[in-house]
């Protein structure tokens, strides 16, 4: 009996273990740890003792940065993809092996932005989500996960390797900025907009004007008979 719960507390203990690692500003943190979104000047990545899988083969592993919306709809992602049986094995064993998502304004070479042509930093995304999508508050939720081939460029239902570990952020700041940002750009538009109106008027009156000055030489010319 107690060998039973000595292998339970085993099993236990190494499920437990398991799991996404994620530095800020050199600090480990925990699930659902909050950071003003100014303050993040620092993210490494990392895993420890990820599910082994029997067989990769042209699957493709995903180590996964995604940034939610308040919503919890997805909003940006970042990730590293290994393809390929033997490298993905590699990468597996490199565990508790940091990589630098962000650090110091720099944007991530490492971790690859997913939809945008443009590598984003972590503040420049920050400044867009909240300019453009209105958002004070995001989460940053890191997984690894290993995906099936299944056809032409087709990749079946993702298997966790880890359980994913979610950080929330307060993106007041960046809200702040976004905002005033789209305010000043906002009147900079009706500015211009206004003074296009207004330069257009004058020359439509000035074309009136030449015009009637056409009509009068006309009609002065017709009365003195040249």
């Amino acid at each position: 009996m107690k060998k039973i719960v000595l292998l339970l507390a085993i099993l236990i203990g190494h499920s437990v273990s398991a799991q996404i690692k994620v530095k800020v500003n050199d600090k480990l943190v925990t699930e659902g740890t909050s950071f003003k979104a100014e303050d993040i000047s620092k993210m490494e990545l990392a895993f420890d003792k990820p599910k082994k899988l029997s067989y990769y083969g042209l699957g493709r592993l995903y180590f996964w940065v995604e940034i939610l919306k308040e919503s919890g709809n997805s909003y940006e992602d970042y990730r590293i993809a290994v393809d390929g049986a033997n490298a993905i094995e590699a990468f597996l064993m490199d565990v508790n092996d940091f990589k630098t998502f962000y650090a110091d304004g720099k944007v991530p070479f490492t971790f690859k932005i997913r939809s945008s042509s443009k590598q984003l930093s972590l503040p420049e995304l920050f400044l867009l989500a909240g300019r453009w999508a209105d958002q004070k508050t995001l989460k940053i939720r890191v997984s690894l996960f290993f995906r099936d081939k299944v056809g032409y460029e087709k990749y079946g239902d993702a298997v966790e390797l880890v359980k994913p570990l979610t950080i929330n952020v307060d993106n007041a700041y960046f809200y702040a900025q976004g905002q005033k940002e789209k305010e000043a750009e906002k009147v900079a538009a009706d500015t211009k907009k206004a003074e296009d109106a207004k330069k257009a008027e004058e020359q439509k009156k000035a074309a009136e004007e030449e015009e009637k000055k056409g009509k009068g030489k006309k009609v002065l010319k017709k009365v003195l008979g040249w």
